[in-house]
Order: structure tokens, then C-alpha cells, then sequence
């Protein structure tokens, strides 16, 4: 077997990863988030070791949907963010583990090889339970990093069910939502709706497998979480959603 695994395109590959991992506090930039998605979706959970994958710039721009040129530009920056950044898991009773997403990155005349971290592999490898899976062509079109988290939540929350149910709900209490996001000291609770939540809705409406809207939830007169109302694209609703945001002809799934 070669040292370094040829990375793979396919909308139909599952990036599939622990609840802790979706539930972690993350700050990534929207490109470096989805890089990093489709190397975890090149993972297969009954792998022994997590390996090192290469992939060239021009097929990381297509499936980024990004100009070559500009991606031989940024990749240097691209993969330092990914290599500074740091996953904050929450162990409760005052206790978390903290660790880097990548252990190497390498660039030779266009070709980028990446291997994620050995101490991601509890949170990636052997997950028979306490999981949450998704086809990475869903995320890489979205056009804001807080949709795919919004989004991961969602999937966590509904347990890989496909069936959309009817009067279907989740409830995500806003604490979760902002460690998620990475605005525990960002926006007030209308920026914060305006600019994660509104945002997050159109972009999963329109490239998800399901349509959203969502509502406050309060204890008194404090905000404490918001419900989400899932529906199928071809219902009355989904249908109205994906209209009041124009991409009724267009969207990925239908």
C-alpha cells in the first residue's frame, strides 16, 4: 500500500465522526472547514490508523468551487489556520481535552499532503455508537461556516434518521449552539440571530436534505434556546421556505 492514500472526490462520501467531535468548540474559517471535512470523509471508521492523504490544487479548487489560482495563493495560510487550530472537548464537571486537527502538512509544486492528528482517532475511528454521519456534498455548498455547524447539530440531534416526520422539531439550547459556532463572546442575541441562525437556515434549506425554520425558546424573559422545525423539501412549508429564500429551482436535494 502506497505511504500516502490519493484523496477521493465524491458528494456521496459520509463524513462521519463522534457527537463530541460535532458538539466541540471549532473556529475555521469556511474553506479550511470544508478542507478539513473532506479529509474526514476519506477516513473509513474501520481503519486501524489514521492516514496521510495527497490531493492536488487544482482538484482541491474544483471541489472547493474556487479559482486554482487563488487556492495556490491562500493554501500556505490555509493549512497553518488548520494546523494552529486547536478542538475543545467538553468533558463536563470542569473537565476538557484540547487537541491539534493535523499533525503534518506538506506542499511540493502544487501537491498537498495532510494527515489528521493520532489523538482525533477515538473521535473517528470505530464508531459503532454515539455517531453522526453526513454526505460531504451537502456542506460544500454552503456559503457560511456557521450553516455547517448548524447543520452538524441538526444531524447529531436527529440521530442519522431519514425519514423527515411530519410537525418534525429539535430543540438546541443556545449554549450549545454558540460553543459550536464559536460566539460565546460574539453577537448579541439579534446579531447572533440575524447573522448565524437566518444564515444557517437559508443555507441548509437550500443544500440540505431538509428545509428549516426556527424559533426562540425562553425561561422567563431570558433566551435560553431555540427550536428548530424540520420539513421535507415537497411539503407545503419546505416548499415556502425554499421560495422566501429563491432557491426553490435549485436546491441540491429534492
Amino acid at each position: 500500500m502506497n505511504e500516502n492514500e490519493i484523496v477521493k472526490y465524491d458528494e456521496e462520501y459520509y463524513v462521519c465522526v463522534s457527537n463530541a467531535f460535532i458538539k466541540a468548540n471549532q473556529n475555521l474559517p469556511l474553506n479550511e472547514n470544508k478542507l478539513l471535512r473532506i479529509m474526514i470523509s476519506q477516513v473509513v471508521i474501520t481503519d486501524k490508523e489514521l492516514k496521510s492523504y495527497t490531493t492536488t490544487i487544482p482538484e482541491l479548487a474544483q471541489a472547493l468551487n474556487v479559482i486554482p489560482d487563488n487556492l495556490y495563493r491562500n493554501i500556505d495560510k490555509m493549512t497553518s489556520t488548520l494546523m494552529q487550530q486547536i478542538i475543545k472537548i467538553d468533558k463536563g464537571k470542569n473537565k476538557w481535552d484540547k487537541f491539534q486537527l493535523f499533525s503534518k502538512c506538506k506542499y511540493d509544486n502544487g501537491v498537498l499532503t495532510m494527515q489528521l492528528h493520532e489523538e482525533l482517532k477515538p473521535f473517528l475511528l470505530g464508531l459503532q455508537k454515539l455517531y453522526t454521519q453526513y454526505q460531504i456534498g451537502v456542506i460544500i455548498g454552503m456559503k457560511s461556516t456557521y450553516a455547517i455547524r448548524v447543520y452538524e447539530l441538526l444531524k447529531e440531534k436527529r440521530k442519522n434518521n431519514g425519514l423527515i416526520k411530519e410537525n418534525e422539531s429539535l430543540t438546541i439550547s443556545i449554549e450549545d449552539l454558540r460553543i459550536a459556532t464559536d460566539t460565546i463572546n460574539k453577537y448579541g442575541l439579534t446579531d447572533f440571530k440575524r447573522n448565524v441562525l437566518e444564515i444557517s437556515a437559508r443555507e441548509i434549506s437550500c443544500n440540505s436534505e431538509f428545509a428549516i425554520d426556527y424559533e426562540q425558546i425562553k425561561d422567563g424573559r431570558k433566551v435560553v434556546a431555540f427550536k428548530f422545525n424540520i420539513y421535507s423539501h415537497n411539503s407545503p412549508k419546505g416548499e415556502e421556505i425554499l421560495k422566501k429564500y429563491g432557491c426553490e429551482d435549485w436546491c441540491i436535494v429534492k
